[in-house]
């Protein structure tokens, strides 16, 4: 058993819903050793066709350094060249090489600086754009695909603002959380997404996408908005990272149930993901109010409760959990009394 398997496997108080800087740190390990192991896998397999190009990728592979954030895309690059293994297609196995073995010339393949950024249409989001797509991406009211546009240059200088705001609030509100961020989190893109509001996905691990406020209550407090953004896509990123060691959630992946916070029916493991995304949110906002407490943050505080509260007994009335995924849930509840009481 690994060192990261023994903290997560060993439960509550060492993984769960508390913020943690330390556990984010071994939990970002994890996700970049599999990187490695599953990237000169995928390079292997491609070198019976394209001997030259997986050679050079596969150096870069090898050479990867477990402890340094490495760059989102470099994990969006692994996906293309491993689906396309799967998929037997040559050239998009032959561009994936190419581009991985350019980031390498580059000296690109870390991100040890915190990026803020409008919308690339690089690697990055063209992934992310085939998970919103996907069957498992998330769907506006009326099953509608959400849309990712670029904001024009003098709205993103205003919220890329407003980002900074809300990340020097969590930083003097909560500092653990402020430390998961850091070890978590490389590179944040704004972008126009009406009802979508926020999206990360491990095929580019490490980076999150952000809209601007869209709802009355968002529009007159922007910062709690991007706090609440920040804190949900963070979390989803250290609980994905969790699940590489202990799956948590044993439904059946097909199964469908009623989510709180989406128009369509999701996945267990969606709905797991909302109960400890939004205990986190709870608990941030509740440490909140000694530094920032506008009239709005009271609303949002009692509206992230109760969403917790109605996502957290679905869980209870229809999730099968493992151990750890048991404990896990337990911890965000704690979390939640802590922050009501």
């Amino acid at each position: 058993m690994t060192s990261t398997a023994a903290a997560v496997e060993s439960g509550y108080g060492i993984f769960g819903a508390q913020p943690d800087p330390a556990r984010a740190r071994l939990l970002r390990t994890t996700v970049n050793t599999q990187l490695r192991d599953s990237l000169q896998a995928a390079t292997d397999a491609a070198a019976t066709v394209l001997p030259k190009q997986s050679a050079a990728a596969r150096s870069a592979a090898d050479a990867l350094d477990f402890d340094r954030r490495i760059a989102p895309v470099i994990f969006s690059l692994h996906r293309q060249i491993s689906s396309g293994v799967r998929d037997q297609d040559v050239t998009q196995v032959a561009i994936g090489l190419s581009r991985l073995r350019i980031h390498r010339d580059r000296d690109e393949l870390y991100a040890d600086r915190f990026e803020l950024s409008p919308l690339q249409w690089d690697e990055c989001d063209f992934e992310t754009a085939r998970y919103l797509y996907s069957p498992l991406g998330p769907r506006e009211a009326g099953d509608r695909f959400g849309e990712m546009l670029p904001l024009p240059p003098d709205r993103f200088d205003e919220y890329a603002d407003t980002v900074n705001q809300a990340l020097d609030l969590i930083r003097i509100s909560d500092l653990d959380m402020y430390g998961e961020i850091h070890e978590l989190v490389a590179e944040i893109r704004l972008f126009e997404g009406g009802a979508l509001r926020a999206v990360s996905s491990p095929r580019s691990f490490g980076l999150m996408h952000l809209s601007p406020p869209i709802s009355p209550t968002e529009i007159a407090d922007p910062t709690t908005c991007f706090v609440e953004r920040i804190v949900h896509e963070t979390s989803h990123i250290a609980l994905n990272a969790a699940m590489i060691v202990d799956p948590l959630v044993l439904n059946d992946p097909a199964d469908r149930f009623t989510s709180p916070l989406r128009p369509d029916p999701r996945p267990m493991s969606g709905i797991y993901h909302a109960a400890f995304v939004l205990s986190r949110v709870v608990h941030v906002l509740d440490r909140m109010h000694a530094h920032y407490d506008p009239p709005t943050l009271t609303a949002t505080f009692d509206l992230m409760n109760a969403k917790f509260a109605e996502t957290h007994q679905v869980v209870l009335d229809h999730a099968q959990l493992s151990a750890v995924g048991r404990e896990v849930l337990d911890s965000c509840a704690a979390l939640v009394a802590a922050a009501t009481s």
